[in-house]
């Protein structure tokens, strides 16, 4: 239900960000369209407000979402089709027009509806969507800065958080499952006033206000200076990667838990406010913001202070990519047998095992290393099959993957067994790499 519930959230989102684009499949086909006049949406008998949203899906159960527009200021609307679109399903704030599927019309030509909605139609709708607008969205008096956080509570437990400028200023929504109590809202972390709501279809449509303020919790300020996050991933030669994020959050306050990110900026340094008062708080990195470290980075746990302030933190963090090897595979053993089917293929730094996989012989393998790392060599079934000790460290673009941090070895069977005695050549490679401190690719291979 709620995997279903985010997907169509998801999808309506983007949707209202591209500004009611179609999907690129269409492209090159022949369009159409449905129209209304000014007050031909209504919801529950009530018009629908201009920015109200409303959705098209295809298929038999509308399980493609592939437009979007809103309705007007002077309540019209037009949504865009393709003539090869079919089973063709329209939503209003979630809830399903009646009378489709409907047929696409022909071709430069438009078709006129109404659409009206609510509980007396069937079915009655999954999910229902609370509104706000731009001005109706303020913290602590002021217009919400673009990397303010709106999270969504229901009965006290954390449901969905989403950044305000993912909405570049326009109106914000928020998809709940039909029937939620006890739902409320704050800013980062500041509550929202209002409410509780509950998601009763029979209520809608909602537009809300959103006007976060405490005095009892002042901002509290924490940051890091510049410098304190180094991402080293842009030495791989990548230019679309995800953005590092600060999280800072707890599991403990009188809010059932907290959290709020922020990016990082390009100089590395970061800036986090939480309400003054809050306890116990952690702090990780990482380029997703839902996604703990299995194991704390940082032990420390800091508190906001009740009488507001600021704190400089240093997270001395550094974002590390990985480096691939990878290539073709020696062949089946023969002096093994025709029982051997899979190989053995590890990394190594010395005797230190950097990472491992099992391939069929003759197949391509594929190793990740923390980039970095002096002195790697591969190996095969005990035996090193590299031919000589590789540097994890950007070089030219490799041919296949394009990334500066990859490279191709293709892995040759070797007769010596050097699982537990390397020769003497690699022992003193070995030993080179392991005083080379930071020396260039081109000075160690």
């Amino acid at each position: 239900m709620l995997g279903q519930i985010l997907a169509l959230a998801t999808a309506a989102l983007l949707l209202l960000l591209a500004g009611g684009s179609v999907a690129a499949q269409g492209g090159g086909y022949a369009r159409s369209s449905f129209y209304g006049e000014p007050g031909s949406v209504t919801i529950n008998g009530k018009a629908a407000p201009p920015g109200t949203r409303i959705v098209v899906g295809v298929g038999p159960d509308a399980e493609e979402i592939v437009s979007g527009v809103p309705v007007l200021t002077d309540g019209s609307w037009e949504v865009g089709l393709f003539v090869v679109w079919e089973e063709v399903h329209l939503f209003v704030d979630g809830f399903r027009v009646p009378g489709g599927p409907f047929d696409v019309p022909e071709s430069e030509t438009a078709r006129e509806m109404r659409l009206d909605v609510g509980v007396e139609t069937d079915p009655i709708p999954r999910n229902v969507v609370f509104n706000a607008r731009g001005e109706d969205m303020t913290l602590f008096g002021q217009p919400l800065p673009a990397d303010m956080q709106i999270t969504t509570w229901i009965g006290g437990e954390r449901f969905w958080s989403t950044r305000y400028s993912d909405y570049d200023g326009r109106n914000w929504s928020i998809w709940l499952p039909t029937g939620a109590e006890e739902v409320s809202f704050t800013i980062n972390g500041f509550p929202a006033a209002g409410g509780p709501y509950t998601a009763d279809p029979a209520d809608a449509p909602f537009w809300i206000t959103l006007h976060a303020d405490d005095p009892d919790r002042l901002p509290f300020r924490f940051h890091g200076p510049p410098g304190d996050v180094v991402d080293l991933r842009r030495l791989c030669g990548s230019d679309q990667l995800q953005p590092l994020w600060v999280v800072g959050f707890n599991t403990e306050s009188r809010d059932r838990g907290w959290q709020h990110e922020v990016q990082v900026g390009e100089d590395g340094s970061w800036t986090l406010y939480a309400p003054s008062g809050t306890q116990r708080i952690e702090f990780f990195v990482s380029p997703w913001t839902h996604i703990r470290p299995e194991r704390p980075r940082y032990s420390q746990r800091y508190e906001a202070l009740p009488a507001g302030g600021e704190r400089l933190v240093r997270l001395g963090y550094t974002e590390t990519p990985i480096y691939v090897f990878y290539g073709d595979t020696p062949p089946a053993n023969a002096e093994r047998g025709s029982g051997e089917v899979i190989s053995w293929i590890e990394a190594r730094r010395g005797r230190v095992v950097l990472g491992s996989r099992e391939v069929s012989p003759g197949d391509e393998y594929r190793i990740g290393v923390p980039y970095g790392t002096l002195g790697v060599s591969l190996w095969v079934d005990g035996r090193h099959a590299g031919g000589r000790l590789h540097n994890a460290i950007a070089g030219e673009p490799d041919l296949k993957y394009g990334s500066q941090c990859a490279k191709r070895v293709d892995l040759q069977a070797q007769t010596h067994d050097a699982s537990a005695h390397p020769p003497d050549l690699l022992r003193r490679l070995e030993r080179l790499f392991s005083g080379a401190g930071t020396a260039g690719r081109a000075a160690l291979e």
